[in-house]
């Protein structure tokens, strides 16, 4: 099969670009023939590397749909007209399908959002697509509300399954993995609640860079916590840096399907989430491998890291929580979205 990805200019460090890679890799392994058309170069362009990547822009230029769509369509003639093409951003599916409407015989157009569509610009353009891929339930409903006339497939996040869990740690060690703004990540809420505890023993781990980190580095040093911190800036891969740990944390106010959440619990680490409206409770079993508390709570949130850096509750194990996260294997996911495309007509 002919697949063409077709993605908005993102930042190069967020877990779309590690799924999006994942799953064209994994598709050119089956031996399907597969292209990506990104916009503009990515911000940190290195996840481009080894993908079948063409940019429609090559330079910053005022984002005009008809400068867009006609570049689509140039490029799609000079490439090849694609079986099924897959578009990943809200407007860009109605830019698209105004493209290809201008094909002898249109290929059909399947959405695949990576966000709450209620934070996204211009959501009902995905109305415009033949179908939709969902990456949770929650991003499910909020497709149906804006289309109901077209399928929606849930397909969650692939992951590829580690051969072995991180090492818990004898201190608490705890793991934040994420770009480092106010919106939508809120490493805030964390170091906020975390000052509660700084006379206490416990490490913080994180990953991650972004407009923010400076701002966050100074609230710590307000709190009195920065010495307990260790910045660690964007890495590849970033899992393999970690010898040991106890649980991660993600403190987001919106998620889609949350990639560094099945990665914790893949890598055999429990995970304290905010309950955001899509994403992490599909994920999450409350109490089994983890837990969830409330987004705009923070005392909720203090309340289960009291648990943690006072050793008042049993972690699940690692096997717990790696089995959790087992029918997301890269494989299994890769074998739904075959059968979804093969079904997919106008």
């Amino acid at each position: 099969m002919r697949i063409l990805f077709i993605c908005p200019q993102i930042s190069g460090w967020g877990g779309m670009e590690s799924v999006t890679s994942r799953v064209i890799k994994a598709l050119q392994k089956k031996k399907h023939e597969v292209n990506l058309i990104l916009v503009e170069r990515s911000f940190h362009p290195e996840w481009e590397e080894d993908l079948p990547v063409c940019h429609l822009l090559q330079k910053s230029m005022e984002k005009k749909s008809i400068n867009i769509g006609s570049s689509i369509f140039e490029l799609i003639e000079n490439i090849g007209v694609p079986d099924i093409v897959i578009t990943m951003n809200a407007k860009l599916t109605a830019i698209t399908r105004r493209a290809l409407n201008n094909l002898p015989k249109r290929p059909p157009i399947v959405s695949w959002i990576h966000l709450s569509l209620k934070e996204t610009s211009g959501a009902m353009c995905v109305q415009m697509a033949d179908a939709h891929i969902a990456i949770g339930e929650g991003i499910k409903q909020e497709l149906l509300t804006l289309d109901k006339y077209h399928p929606v497939h849930v397909l969650n996040n692939p992951i590829i399954l580690p051969n072995k869990a991180i090492k818990r740690s004898e201190i608490p060690v705890l793991v934040f993995i994420g770009r480092l703004t106010y919106n939508p990540k809120r490493l805030d809420k964390l170091i906020n609640a975390l000052g509660s505890f700084k006379h206490k023993q416990w490490k913080l781990i994180v990953i991650g860079d972004g407009a923010d980190k400076q701002n966050l580095e100074d609230l710590a040093k307000s709190k009195g916590i920065n010495q307990k911190i260790k910045w660690m800036g964007w890495i590849d891969n970033p899992w393999a840096q970690i010898s040991e740990a106890t649980i991660a944390v993600l403190t987001s106010d919106y998620e889609a399907f949350p990639l560094v959440i099945i990665e914790a619990l893949s890598h055999g680490l429990p995970v304290i989430s905010s309950d955001c409206p899509t994403g992490p409770k599909e994920i999450i079993n409350h109490g089994r491998n983890g837990w969830l508390f409330k987004t705009d709570d923070l005392e909720d949130l203090r309340y289960y890291l009291h648990k943690i850096i006072y050793k008042e509750v049993n972690l699940p194990s690692d096997e717990e929580c790696r089995e959790s996260v087992m029918h997301l294997n890269i494989d299994i996911v890769i074998e739904k979205l075959e059968d979804i495309l093969s079904n997919v007509s106008i």
